[in-house]
């Protein structure tokens, strides 16, 4: 289900899938439009994910898992460890661990990767709107 605050949804990337997980986490497969306008410029020839548009996509994500729109209120970490080329990784994957904080607020651990490949590491706050 699109929000009306997925600014990238269906656009830059597509969900694959998304896994919902007893313990408080799911992870979601997001494959990229290696097409979209944003690689024009970023970079041509040598297209790479900004690293915005991976925290937007994070918070994409967690309003569908938590069934609403949220934004990022909080971010203590963000570690980008190697670079998203949409042409040799299409697809990669967005792991989440999360902890409520309260109603409104939810905390996460995510790390983005394609298999051993780990390109993003996350910690957040995210607060529901």
């Amino acid at each position: 289900m699109k929000n009306k605050s997925d600014i990238f949804r269906d656009d830059l990337w597509t969900l694959s899938s998304l896994i919902s997980q007893e313990d408080d986490s799911f992870r979601a497969m997001v494959k990229f439009n290696t097409l979209h306008r944003i690689f024009e410029v970023h970079f041509p020839g040598s297209p790479i994910v900004p690293g915005a548009c991976i925290v937007q996509i994070a918070t994409e994500l967690m309003s569908q898992h938590l069934s609403c729109p949220t934004v990022l209120s909080e971010a203590k970490n963000i570690k980008f460890i190697n670079l998203i080329n949409p042409l040799l990784f299409n697809e990669v994957e967005f792991l989440f661990r999360l902890t409520r904080h309260d109603d409104d607020k939810t905390g996460a651990v995510i790390t983005v990767c394609h298999g051993e490949n780990v390109f993003v590491k996350i910690s957040a706050t995210f607060r529901k709107v």
